[in-house]
């Protein structure tokens, strides 16, 4: 299952596409799909690392590159999810950029 971990780069990327496409819910939804697929590693038991690919490794932990691809997916969807909640409407308040806010619902 760990295995579909190498799937989230080309999802994140496809998220990027979107969000600047101005379909931030489809974008916001590959950004989320995209930071699960990085945590689904979290599962995977061994890896073919051996010399020849053939024979498989124990992983026995995660280094700091692992933990900066998740948290780069992290930060797409953290970033893409305020967008959305700044255009929350709250009781009797003006948006900063409620012009935006108005693109979005129209879209």
């Amino acid at each position: 299952m760990g295995y579909a971990a190498w799937l989230a780069n080309p999802v994140i990327a496809i998220a990027w596409i979107l969000y600047l496409s101005d379909k931030q819910p489809a974008a916001l939804i590959s950004a989320v799909v995209s930071l699960g697929l990085t945590l689904s590693f979290l599962w995977v038991q061994d890896g073919p690392f051996g010399p020849k690919q053939l024979d498989p490794v124990p992983i026995i932990s995660y280094g700091i590159g692992y933990w900066l691809w998740v948290a780069s997916a992290a930060i797409v969807v953290a970033g893409m999810s305020a967008d959305k909640l700044r255009c929350l409407p709250v009781a009797g308040h003006r948006h900063v950029g409620e012009a935006d806010c108005a693109k979005d619902h129209t879209a």
